[in-house]
């Protein structure tokens, strides 16, 4: 046998040649697990001895052992050897011993049968590793045709291996369901649907047909009838050749409804609010315990636990801790609770806090039925929901820089943008220096505010500070703490007032000193405007004086230092008023309008040598034509004497003025600043006429003078 192996396993060699030769199989339809013949063709244009191919079955088919042979009608001698290598590969190999052609030219060639599977598909009938020989040995091939087989057979898939229903509630029920596919190439008939517990249902009717590629949804019923854990089946049975059963898994907890709900609260801050607690029982119970998780602005007022649906039972309420309250009931003779719904207990609670939703927390409750067994279901926790007001206000108030001899005073906008009225019961400040004339209590709506008036008064220079703590009904801010703060000072000035020169004409600026505390001495620089020349010689000091002495220092840049202090450290008398005269002769070039005096390094010493000037004000002179000549009469101007012989006064001079003494040749004699019975010394003057001028602010006068 194994020589006649050998010799047949032909060496072939490929001909290119102008001719048809071809090796097929046809299409096959077969049903399910049936055995059927597949016939390999041969058309040839030429003549062969011999064939080798290999055909692998397909996945799920069965070759029929011993069922291949070779067509009669095509055949002279010839033999043939069928074999199943590994991998399920049929090989068929024809021959003959004596190099015969075999007959004809067309037809089947060899027929072998097969058992097709179960599964619906097509399945392809390949020719690998075909030849075809002549009587040289050669391959005369020129190609194949392969074939298929079609299983026609049902194919079901279900969408899910099981139903979980969860937990069902007695007297109540759950839906889920399920999708069945025919997956197949022909009908699917559903046969039955068979649950093994009567408390699943379905309305489908048990047979019906699937048609290749269609769908149906199956809808699951389960109606508890008893509580229990339930692990069932349903059963679905078909006509699919591999899965006439298939069992899908049905899971579902039935179980009583007892359950204890925790109600709400809806409140004002600083009220009191009801909490009930209800319970929904399909089954009798004889006590019940929990523990509620309160928000710390829940405070249980003792004594207000209040029974429902009770016999002879009794609550007893205990604070676990700042946030725990725990509730237990029973009843001494075991008896139950009446009914199946509705409050069980009530209980009163202070609220006390900022607005918001709060929850209200239930944890280790225990449902007790008589047997003592725990038949609770579910519980619920529940909720306060606060309504208060909220104080708003800026957090600090500064009242800067106060006199000592005044008072500071400020509003202080307190805003409530709470859902309840803002009360206002105390106002407390830190610092004796700070107070608020505001009756209390103070009322505040709603979205509205009030200016607090609050004052800062000290008689003592120095800065304070303190707090305003703002005591309310919102607890979320009580107290609400301000910061407040102030500076005392001591209302100590150099000051110029506005003033008005001619142009041309000279004018006594006055510098006035508002002094609340005493003072021996002053110094500053001040700046004039270019146009304006002061009169260094002519500064003059008021009668606020005592032996107090002036000095005055020009300085660039149009400034003059002028300092005035006392030899014996006395001090100035009055607290108001002028105390220096400064005169600036006005140039007729200048522009009119506004221009400043403008003080710097202005010092004001007590007799310690201290500054004690809170602060200095520039002045402001008007420059422009203000009033024109005039004559003067006896009854306010008056030269005394007159004649006269060693020095002469001018009474009616309101203010320093300038004096000109002018001869009767017009010649200006004498020039200087004087003040109302100044003495002016003329001995050595030549007697005769001579004119004096007076030029003030309120214009010039000239008289006539006679010098013995």
């Amino acid at each position: 046998m194994k020589k006649i192996t050998i010799f047949y396993i032909f060496l072939f060699h490929v001909l290119l040649v102008q001719s048809n030769n071809i090796l097929k199989i046809g299409q096959y339809t077969v049903q399910p697990t049936t055995e059927f013949s597949i016939q390999l063709e041969a058309e040839n244009s030429d003549s062969f001895v011999a064939f080798q191919l290999d055909i692998p079955i397909p996945e799920g088919f069965i070759y029929i052992d011993g069922s291949a042979h070779l067509n009669a009608s095509r055949i002279s001698g010839h033999a043939l050897n069928a074999s199943l290598l590994v991998g399920n590969v049929l090989r068929l190999i024809g021959y003959s011993l004596n190099n015969t052609a075999f007959l004809g030219n067309v037809g089947t060639l060899v027929s072998f049968n097969l058992k097709s599977g179960s599964v619906p598909a097509a399945f392809p009938l390949l020719l690998n590793q075909a030849t075809i020989g002549n009587s040289q040995s050669n391959n005369i091939l020129n190609s194949t045709s392969n074939g298929d087989v079609t299983v026609l057979a049902p194919d079901i898939k279900v969408s899910t291996t099981g139903l979980d229903f969860g937990r069902v509630a007695l007297e109540s029920f759950a839906e889920q369901g399920f999708q069945i596919t025919n997956e197949g190439s022909s009908d699917l008939n559903i046969t039955s649907l068979v649950f093994n517990d009567s408390q699943f249902t379905t309305t489908q009717i048990n047979n019906f047909v699937l048609t290749a590629g269609s769908s149906q949804w199956i809808s699951v019923k389960f109606t508890p009838t008893a509580k229990a854990t339930l692990a069932k089946q349903l059963q679905i049975k078909s006509n699919d050749p591999d899965q006439a059963v298939i069992n899908l898994n049905l899971n579902a907890v039935a179980y009583a409804v007892n359950e204890i709900h925790v109600g709400s609260i809806v409140a004002a801050s600083g009220s009191s609010g009801k909490l009930d607690i209800s319970i929904n029982n399909m089954e009798a119970f004889t006590g019940f315990q929990f523990d509620l998780n309160l928000p710390s602005l829940m405070s249980y007022t003792v004594g207000t636990a209040q029974l429902f649906r009770s016999d002879d039972h009794v609550v007893s309420v205990n604070q676990l801790n700042a946030n725990t309250l725990r509730v237990i009931t029973f009843s001494p003779g075991n008896k139950n609770f009446t009914g199946k719904n509705g409050k069980a207990v009530s209980l009163y609670f202070l609220l006390n806090g900022v607005a918001g939703y709060y929850n209200i927390g239930v944890s280790n409750i225990i449902l007790a039925n008589s047997n003592s067994e725990n038949v609770l279901s579910a519980s619920y926790a529940g909720s306060v929901q606060i309504s208060s007001p909220y104080i708003s206000t800026p957090n600090q108030l500064n009242f800067g820089d106060v006199s000592i001899t005044s008072e500071g005073n400020q509003n202080l906008q307190i805003y409530n943008y709470g859902q309840e009225p803002l009360i206002i019961s105390q106002l407390k400040f830190s610092n004796e220096y700070f107070k608020s004339p505001q009756v209390l209590p103070l009322t505040i709506p709603v979205n509205a505010y009030f200016d607090l008036p609050v004052k800062f008064k000290k008689t003592l220079k120095g800065s304070s500070s303190g707090t305003l703590k703002i005591v309310s009904n919102d607890v979320g801010n009580n107290p609400l703490t301000i910061q407040l703060s102030g500076n005392a000072f001591v209302p100590n000035y150099i000051l110029i007032k506005p003033q008005n020169i001619n142009l041309g004409g000279t004018k006594n600026t006055e510098v006035e000193i508002e002094n609340e505390e005493e003072f021996v001495a002053f110094q500053f620089d001040l700046n004039y405007p270019i146009g304006l020349t002061p009169n260094l010689n002519a500064i003059a000091l008021t009668d606020r004086k005592q032996d107090h002495l002036v000095m005055a220092t020009s300085l660039p840049n149009n400034t003059i230092r002028i300092l005035v202090y006392s030899p014996n450290q006395k001090t100035f008398t009055g607290k108001l008023g002028s105390v220096l005269y400064v005169p600036f002769t006005c140039e007729s070039s200048i522009f009119s309008g506004n221009y400043n005096l403008v003080f710097s390094n202005a010092f004001l010493s007590n007799i310690k040598s201290e500054n004690i000037l809170y602060s200095s004000t520039n002045g402001v002179i008007s420059i422009g034509l203000f009033n024109s000549t005039i004559k003067i009469n006896e009854e306010n101007f008056e030269i005394c004497p007159n004649p006269a012989t060693n020095n002469f006064s001018i009474d009616g001079i309101e203010e320093c003025a300038t004096l000109k003494l002018i001869d009767m040749n017009g010649r200006e004699i004498l020039s200087k600043q004087i003040l109302d019975k100044e003495k002016i010394m003329i001995s050595s003057l030549p007697k005769g006429l001579y004119i004096v001028k007076i030029i003030s602010e309120n214009g010039v006068v000239e008289r006539k003078m006679l010098k013995n």
